[in-house]
């Protein structure tokens, strides 16, 4: 049985509070093996209470000496939250309702985690031209999806795998050697053409350190005497890859808001949380706001049973106008990217830009992932969760490596892309993997996620995390960023970066 100190630090991990009683009903639960599939399954939420009620509601206890056949219509399907027991237990720990947690918060607009200087205003000094343009290559507005082909997929996964390993390979210095098995460098799944995409079995026992998750580009390097196994001596998947070369035209304090969704809370669409964040906005009057979606999220309970009294398309509309009509008579340029978890949008990733009929001067739709460039400063952002996804399947040594947060959050940018070529989040069809490719390190790049709050410099790189807007039934979290001028193409010495709450 998981002792009480390890199911409190997997909920720390998750950024989630415990109380006593959720640790003594997790014990109680005779949680062994199953302690980590609770929090890296579909049964996380946002609190600690509904995630063991949750767990509790949907999994059968064992009973080998009777098996009780439960009628088909009273049957509970994968997911689904008994009310009785999950009443009980909230109302064991004493928690208020949904609208009662978010309107009674006490921490409004509270720092979280600060990066930089701590004399950032973060307010905007003065007006001055701001231009926002996209600088994602391709399109996906043509693109067709459901009719992918198997041997075009297998061939696009193959030569991104051949462009991703000779750029490892470049930047070390080496080179690849075919048709012998004595020391030589070695790419497991890269080349179709020498070993049609079989795998070997690798031997990683005599590496002092290494960190490996599933759909990860490597160049190992070590010998395979019997053609059964590959004994690597060293792993590299580090690509060089560079800064923007036009560096950015700073004059003034250049001030970006970026938020996530979800937007509102889970129990209701009035978009609390969005509305303060618009009320913030106006207040300090930033140059530039990045919204990164989920707008209406399609697990959403007011989905499910129906309370929305429109179409999708049309809800989304509205949303989007009151945004716009609250900003007017600010000089603000709205930047807002898509999701592949909105309900009136298409379910792939990557996600072609929203599209509405009103037109706005000031406002941009991107697809995820995006790349914008704001007076030269290239902002890369996607709202699915690649930390929590690369997380939940790295495997490490020596276990506890120091900053894990910044191992985690290199990958998306280190093999150049948003996401691992093989492995995609559950849920997540993934397609047109080419698309995902940075060639450039941005100068920032969001990766919002249910993992604690971060900003981080990663290799010359703002990688931050701002986390949601909305967690479940209380209050999120967003970042606001001011650069200074300077000089430099990296911007991590003349930035500072917030998180605060809503």
């Amino acid at each position: 049985m998981a002792s009480k100190e390890e199911i409190a630090a997997y909920f720390a991990e998750l950024n989630i509070e415990a109380s006593d009683v959720v640790l003594d009903k997790c014990k109680l639960s005779n949680l062994k093996k199953n302690i980590k599939a609770i929090f890296h399954n579909n049964y996380l939420h946002r609190d600690a209470d509904t995630t063991v009620s949750s767990y509790t509601a949907t999994t059968p206890k064992s009973n080998k000496t009777q098996k009780q056949q439960t009628p088909a219509h009273q049957r509970i399907s994968k997911g689904t939250v008994l009310s009785d027991t999950y009443d009980d237990f909230r109302s064991s720990v004493g928690s208020p309702s949904t609208s009662e947690k978010y309107s009674q918060r006490t921490d409004s607009r509270s720092v979280q985690c600060s990066y930089g200087s701590p004399l950032a205003q973060f307010r905007r000094g003065k007006d001055y031209p701001v231009s926002v343009k996209n600088v994602n290559k391709g399109s996906l507005q043509t693109e067709t999806y459901m009719y992918e082909i198997m041997g075009k997929k297998a061939k696009s996964l193959n030569s991104m795998s051949q462009w991703l390993g000779h750029a490892i390979l470049e930047k070390h210095g080496l080179s690849l050697t075919e048709g012998t098995l004595k020391s030589h460098v070695y790419c497991l799944r890269v080349r179709f053409e020498t070993n049609l995409g079989r795998a070997v079995t690798l031997n990683i026992n005599k590496l002092s350190n290494y960190s490996l998750f599933p759909g990860q580009v490597a160049v190992v390097q070590g010998n395979n005497p019997n053609s059964t196994a590959f004994i690597a001596e060293k792993i590299l998947t580090d690509t060089l890859l560079p800064l923007p070369t036009e560096p950015p035209i700073i004059d003034d304090e250049l001030q970006i808001v970026v938020a996530c969704g979800p937007y509102t809370l889970e129990n209701n669409l009035s978009y609390e949380p969005l509305q303060d964040l618009i009320k913030y906005v106006t207040e300090y009057k930033p140059h530039v706001l990045l919204l990164v979606g989920p707008f209406i999220e399609r697990s959403h309970m007011s989905i499910h049973d129906g309370s929305l009294m429109q179409t999708f398309d049309s809800f989304f509309e509205s949303l989007i106008e009151n945004i716009m009509n609250a900003l007017q008579g600010i000089d603000i340029q709205v930047v807002v990217a898509s999701s592949q978890k909105d309900a009136h949008h298409h379910p792939v990733y990557p996600t072609r830009p929203y599209n509405i009929r009103e037109n706005y001067t000031n406002l941009t739709f991107v697809s995820d992932p995006c790349q914008i460039d704001v007076n030269g400063v290239v902002i890369g952002a996607t709202s699915i969760d690649v930390l929590f996804h690369i997380g939940q399947f790295e495997m490490c040594h020596p276990s506890g490596m120091p900053d894990r947060m910044g191992r985690i959050a290199s990958p998306s940018f280190k093999p150049a892309q948003f996401l691992s070529l093989i492995s995609t989040p559950q849920g997540c069809v993934y397609r047109s993997r080419q698309y995902g490719i940075l060639e450039n390190k941005p100068h920032i790049l969001v990766l919002p996620s249910t993992w604690r709050h971060f900003v981080k410099s990663v290799q010359d790189c703002l990688v931050i995390n701002p986390e949601r807007l909305a967690k479940g039934p209380v209050a999120g979290t967003f970042a606001r960023i001011e650069i200074s001028p300077g000089t430099g193409s990296s911007l991590c010495n003349h930035v500072s970066c917030q998180v605060i709450k809503v």
